[in-house]
């Protein structure tokens, strides 16, 4: 609207300059008409006169008299009468319509340069004060002030120029969310991080104390807080290097080395990795497929990421862990499923987190192999869902991975 009013300001100076202009020309042409009309009266009154006193004298004559460029002035004449030709007009009437049509002429010109100056005054006022509001901008910017008002934009070059400030303050204040969400997660990895290691590292420090403070300990009690030692140590070691891959995602660090290779070959190597583990809890593992056909993906990861979630199905289940997968033209799918306990619906939406340990988590479970898993399958071209299977099922819970083709 303020864009509006300016512009019709504008044209409305511009239209009275046009005007003024106008104005002027037709000034000139009419003292040049009553210039023309004086002296043809005068001299048409001069020639009558001749002629009544010069009869012998023709019109033609007289004509050519008046016209003749070659006939001198006698200026002494006009001077015996108080007339400077030079300076002053025969007829003392032409003077007056002078004087007067230059006083008209004057005051239009002036009323032009005013009209001009006006407009300038106002257009330069106004780059003053939308200079002044995009350097307000750019200060409460600094400050940290995002707010930017757009509505009143027209589309002057200092419009663009505030549009670009508005681009820029919304990348710039992205950028200050994005930092503070980092410094964030930052400040509470570190504190799961602490948290997870306090636990392991104090076990070791009670461990090597006992062993200390009684020289006299058994061979075999030696050993059973030696082991326990190494337990933790193992403990801490895979919290380490889970952490440090899980970073790496997070940091976009990770190149996929990606081949074309069977689902199978996946899944053996992932449970291959788990079998002493269900060996160890008594945990039946069964494994079937349908149509197994190629895939493309980095198989050093996606095994990893398959044997995370097999880990944490053996780990949860009561006596058998089932994995079932098959190919198709558009997608591959891993479905894992136990009989143990289902996933309370408070755990559902959190259990791919970070550090997040469910209520039926196992006390030397760290809460960060699913989060990995997930890491991976979603840079892969996967995605992974858990789900509670119906009660009359012998399945309770099942993880399904599906990696769609290009």
């Amino acid at each position: 609207m303020k864009s509006l009013n300016h512009k019709r300001k504008i044209t409305g100076v511009i239209l009275v300059s046009v005007i003024g202009v106008l104005v002027l020309i037709y000034m000139d042409v009419r003292m040049y008409k009553t210039y023309m009309s004086n002296y043809n009266s005068r001299i048409g009154s001069i020639c009558s006169l001749v002629a009544d006193r010069y009869p012998d004298i023709s019109p033609g004559e007289l004509m050519t008299i008046i016209n003749d460029r070659n006939t001198a002035v006698d200026e002494k004449f006009f001077s015996r009468y108080g007339i400077d030709i030079s300076r002053d007009s025969v007829i003392v009437e032409n003077d007056r319509y002078f004087e007067k049509y230059l006083i008209i002429q004057v005051g239009c010109i002036a009323f032009i340069i005013l009209a001009v100056v006006l407009v300038s005054s106002i257009y330069n006022c106004k780059r003053r004060n939308d200079i002044a509001e995009i350097a307000e901008y750019i200060s409460n910017i600094n400050r940290g002030n995002y707010v930017l008002k757009i509505d009143n934009n027209s589309e002057d070059e200092l419009s663009i120029l505030k549009n670009e400030v508005y681009k820029t303050m919304i990348m710039l204040k992205e950028a200050a969310e994005h930092s503070k969400e980092e410094k964030k997660l930052l400040k509470d990895a570190l504190s799961d991080i602490s948290h997870q290691l306090k636990t392991p590292i104090t076990s070791v420090m009670i461990n090597l104390d006992n062993m200390s403070d009684n020289p006299d300990i058994s061979d075999e009690d030696r050993k059973k807080l030696i082991r326990n030692a190494k337990r933790d140590v193992k403990n801490i070691s895979f919290l380490v290097q889970n952490i440090l891959k899980l970073s790496r995602f997070e940091a976009d660090t990770i190149k996929y080395i990606r081949k074309t290779v069977p689902l199978e070959s996946i899944i053996d190597k992932a449970v291959s990795n788990v079998e002493a583990l269900a060996d160890l809890k008594g945990i039946e593992l069964k494994v079937s497929h349908g149509e197994d056909l190629s895939m493309t993906c980095d198989p050093i990861w996606q095994t990893e990421a398959v044997t995370n979630i097999i880990k944490n199905a053996i780990e949860h289940a009561e006596s058998r862990v089932d994995v079932y997968y098959e190919s198709s033209e558009t997608y591959s799918q891993i479905n894992i499923s136990n009989d143990g306990e289902p996933v309370d619906e408070s755990d559902m939406l959190h259990l791919f987190e970070r550090f997040y340990r469910g209520k039926h988590a196992d006390s030397d479970s760290v809460g960060i192999g699913l989060a990995l898993a997930k890491a991976i399958i979603d840079e892969d071209n996967g995605y992974i869902k858990v789900y509670n299977c119906d009660e009359n099922s012998e399945k309770s819970v099942e993880f399904v991975i599906r990696y769609l083709k290009n």
